[in-house]
């Protein structure tokens, strides 16, 4: 026996009892039956897009077959935008300058035989190492430059997201459409 939480996203003018229906039937078929109700939030208004919705119904949901559902925004492909492109082309080049510098300061190639951890203070011969971790207590056994340089990495490609995103937001011909959870026994 188990607990089973699924969402489906449909249009904004579907048939809430057809999509009601849609779950009785896979909770029949897949579980013990449906006997919950979704409560759809037509007070609040469209969501950013699918995370914020998803993210939306996990904070509303209080964890006790709670079905909800929310409107939010589905984007039609911006990729053919120039901006799009330049953007995508950064965060590609960035992941692979970083890939590249972690895999130049792995501990991997390390020319000692013997690896001391900052953390623990152990020395672990580099053939029982495996990763850039230390196997005593789990630290990463890089310098801290290279960690420092890391985390740049990635708030550097963050921020690259993030600036896409409001992009695509910004030109995007968006649609309408419901996030539904819901949740049965099987």
């Amino acid at each position: 026996m188990g607990h089973d939480i699924n969402f489906i996203s449909c249009d904004e003018k579907c048939d809430r009892r057809a999509v009601l229906e849609h779950i009785r039937n896979e909770a029949a078929t897949s579980g013990d039956g449906y006997y919950g109700s979704v409560k759809w939030h037509d007070e609040v208004e469209p969501l950013r897009d699918y995370d914020a919705a998803m993210n939306w119904i996990i904070d509303e949901d209080n964890g006790w077959y709670d079905d909800h559902a929310v409107r939010y925004y589905e984007y039609h492909d911006t990729s053919s935008n120039k901006k799009i492109k330049e953007l995508s082309a950064k965060i590609k080049e960035l992941v692979r300058q970083s890939e590249e510098y972690q895999e130049a300061h792995s501990v991997r190639n390390f020319k000692a035989a013997l690896i001391s951890c900052n953390k623990c203070g152990s020395k672990v011969a580099r053939k029982y190492i495996r990763g850039d971790t230390c196997p005593v207590c789990g630290a990463d056994l890089r310098s801290k430059s290279t960690l420092e340089k890391i985390a740049w990495y990635k708030e550097k490609r963050m921020a690259l997201s993030e600036r896409l995103s409001e992009e695509r937001y910004k030109i995007a011909t968006k649609e309408v459409k419901w996030l539904v959870k819901y949740e049965y026994h099987s």
